[in-house]
């Protein structure tokens, strides 16, 4: 019985020592994509400041919170 808790306590902390690192690697994920998306808006941004045309994209942000730039 005791051989029991033992190695069942050791498979639950692998278990949760799996979690947190899928967990970090998935935010870590989520930062690179989040940057990636910033760095296209603000090349597409400056194309359309460079040709003369007005940009009315919104920016990542607002597009995931649903909020709605200032209007001018």
């Amino acid at each position: 019985m005791i051989l029991y808790g033992l190695v069942k306590e050791q498979i639950e902390a692998r278990q949760r020592a799996r979690i947190k690192r899928h967990e970090e690697r998935g935010l870590h994920r989520g930062r690179e994509l989040e940057r990636q998306e910033w760095l296209e808006w603000m090349e597409r941004r400056q194309q359309a400041e460079d040709a003369g045309e007005s940009f009315t994209e919104p920016n990542p942000a607002e597009k995931h919170n649903g909020t709605q730039p200032p209007q001018e």
